[in-house]
């Protein structure tokens, strides 16, 4: 069946409204458990289906990506605290159509290098989205997000990617933020009105290397680094592009 892309809207506003409610719950002291437990309650609001469950097994709803994890954290027994950054990364759908996004956001006071980075990381990705058209190739989009990271001395990951996205959370092309795995038919690949893509910027203050924590989902940083990751999913229309997650 192909996507609809009128659902995918519904989808995209849907988690939109999902991630905001989330960014303002998520304050010193409340553990990531709550925010996983709430996480489920919206979706069951907005009448979506919370994708990542049971992905390939995976155990929750959220992507919780707290200080140095970069990727696919599972939700777990821990408490926020001033000076926390945290990443929340999730899919939904409706009627089958699917929308992706994330945010990082600092927890309290957190300190003016960790919110120099986490601006620095949607710059990125918000200079990507903003040469979206048909006619655009997917290492255009890199070269702009890789760039804009390596100029502020950050990290790019080399592992995780953005990706297609319709009835499908992982579809072609994959769309990397770094320009060291950026070949092949992803990279060549040009884009065409009514294509669906999963912008995202994964990087880290440090070294973005990871270790894969024993529960086989938790990505953490080799060195310890604070991770960030924006993204949107986006439309690329006639002329230009729409964010489906606004």
């Amino acid at each position: 069946m192909n996507k609809n892309i009128d659902n995918m809207r519904i989808a995209g506003k849907a988690l939109r409204r999902i991630l905001d409610e989330l960014i303002k719950y998520s304050v010193p002291g409340r553990n990531l458990l709550e925010i996983e437990s709430y996480a489920r309650t919206l979706c069951e609001k907005e009448n979506v289906k919370p994708e990542c469950l049971n992905y390939h097994g995976y155990p929750a709803v959220l992507c919780l990506n707290h200080n140095n994890t970069l990727q696919h954290g599972i939700p777990r027994d821990v408490i926020l605290k001033s000076g926390d950054t945290l990443g929340i990364d999730t899919v939904v759908s409706y009627m089958g159509d699917m929308a992706d996004a994330a945010n990082t956001i600092p927890i309290g006071e957190a300190d003016s290098d960790k919110r120099m980075f986490l601006k620095s990381v949607k710059y990125a990705m918000d200079k990507a989205i903003a040469i979206v058209k048909p006619g655009v190739k997917i290492s255009s989009l890199t070269k702009i997000m890789d760039g804009v990271l390596r100029a502020n001395a950050y990290d790019p990951s080399s592992v995780f990617t953005g990706h297609g996205i319709g009835r499908k959370m992982h579809e072609f092309p994959e769309i990397p933020c770094s320009i060291e795995i950026c070949f092949g038919k992803s990279c060549q690949y040009v884009l065409k009105k009514d294509d669906t893509i999963a912008i995202e910027v994964i990087a880290s203050m440090g070294n973005s290397d990871v270790d894969i924590l024993k529960d086989g989902w938790t990505a953490v940083t080799k060195d310890n680094s604070r991770g960030g990751h924006f993204e949107h999913t986006v439309l690329v229309t006639e002329k230009g592009y729409e964010i489906l997650t606004l």
